[in-house]
């Protein structure tokens, strides 16, 4: 903990859990999009289930890295200053 505030990873894993990661991957990822669209389809495949799964296993270091970022960018000096943190 930095001067009484999250460290940015405490602040992901406790405001960007792992729920909320997939629902953005399959809101902004055109494969995932892809995906869920095909998953609707009632005689789907069992095997193209398992796909929206594997998408989200491969992206998910990705996302948490950019929320961590995100989260990180909050908590700059400059940033602190603006905020009249002393």
């Amino acid at each position: 903990m930095r001067g009484g505030v999250l460290e940015p990873e405490g602040t992901v894993e406790i405001k960007f859990r792992r729920k909320d990661l997939e629902k953005t991957m399959q809101r902004l990822d055109k494969t995932c999009i892809h995906i869920v669209e095909k998953l609707t389809n009632p005689q789907l495949n069992p095997d193209k289930k398992e796909a929206i799964t594997i998408r989200q296993e491969k992206l998910l270091p990705i996302y948490l890295q950019v929320g961590i970022q995100f989260a990180d960018l909050h908590d700059t000096t400059d940033r602190m200053l603006e905020m009249g943190v002393t």
